[in-house]
C-alpha cells in the first residue's frame, strides 16, 4: 500500500510541463494585469515627476514579464536564451521611450541561458542601465550608441558590461 501511496503522488514529465507553462502563463498574465493598472493610474496625474515613476515601474514590470514570456516560448523552462531576451528588452524600451535620435546598439551576448532567478535580476538592472541612458545620455546629440555585452567569467557568475557613447554626467 505505501507504494502504490508514493506512486499516486507522482506526476509525469508531461504533466509537470503542463503546470509549468500554466504558471509562466498566469505569472506573465499577472504582470501585465499590474502594468495596465499603472499606465490607467498614471492617467489621472500631470505632474512629469509622478508620469516619469509610473512609466519607470511600467518598464520594471515589462522586463519581468518578457523574461516570463521568453520561458513560456522555451523547450526549456528552466532557462531563457540571453541574447534574445536582451536584444528584445532593449527593442521595448527603445520604443517606450520614443527617441528623437538614432541610437544604435551593440550587443555581445556570450551567454547562452540564464535561469530564472539569475535572469531576473540581470534583466531589472539592464533595464535600469539602458532606462537611464535614453533619459539622460543623448541630450543635445543627433545620434548615440549603447553598448551591452555579457559573459560567463567564471562559472556561477555573470558579468554585464552596458554604457552608452553620451554627455556623460552633468
Amino acid at each position: 500500500q505505501t507504494i502504490i501511496e508514493l506512486r499516486s503522488s507522482l506526476i509525469t514529465v508531461e504533466e509537470k510541463e503542463v503546470m509549468m507553462q500554466e504558471i509562466h502563463h498566469r505569472v506573465k498574465n499577472n504582470l501585465q494585469i499590474i502594468k495596465s493598472l499603472l499606465k490607467l493610474q498614471s492617467g489621472h496625474t500631470t505632474e512629469e515627476q509622478t508620469l516619469e515613476m509610473f512609466r519607470e515601474s511600467e518598464n520594471r514590470i515589462m522586463s519581468m514579464a518578457l523574461i516570463h514570456e521568453k520561458l513560456y516560448q522555451s523547450e526549456n523552462f528552466a532557462d531563457v536564451n540571453v541574447a534574445d531576451y536582451v536584444s528584445e528588452l532593449v527593442m521595448n524600451l527603445a520604443d517606450i521611450y520614443e527617441l528623437e535620435i538614432h541610437v544604435d546598439f551593440v550587443i555581445d551576448i556570450k551567454i547562452n541561458n540564464l535561469t530564472l532567478d539569475i535572469l531576473t535580476p540581470f534583466g531589472l538592472l539592464l533595464n535600469e542601465i539602458v532606462s537611464n541612458s535614453f533619459k539622460h545620455g543623448f541630450k543635445g546629440k543627433t545620434v548615440g550608441e549603447i553598448i551591452i555585452s555579457a559573459s560567463h567569467p567564471e562559472k556561477g557568475k555573470v558579468k554585464l558590461l552596458a554604457g552608452d557613447n553620451g554627455v556623460g554626467f552633468t
